[in-house]
């Protein structure tokens, strides 16, 4: 059961609580590389994915964790791992 979100179809989960995010300050781009973090389970792989350099991705991931509020990812033995939220948006 998603209790923070709904399935869409490619994967990602909406955000239900979205009083909660300054869409104002929404970068889709950011959303992009949590995606492919999800995927690749590495900063440096995301960025390369994207395009990006590991210092631009990890600034990107910076901006993504303190619009939401959470980590999102965490460093693990076989890579990142997903927060619960990280799991809830995008598990």
């Amino acid at each position: 059961m998603v209790r923070d979100g709904l399935a869409c179809g490619n994967g990602m989960k909406v955000i239900l609580n979205m009083h909660q995010v300054d869409l104002s300050a929404l970068d889709l781009n950011l959303l992009k590389l949590f995606e492919a973090l999800v995927r690749e389970r590495s900063v440096t792989q995301a960025g390369l994915r994207l395009g990006l350099s590991q210092p631009a991705a990890s600034r990107a991931l910076g901006r993504l964790r303190r619009m939401l509020g959470d980590r999102l990812v965490v460093r693990g033995k076989l890579g990142l791992e997903l927060t619960p939220r990280g799991q809830a948006l995008g598990g």
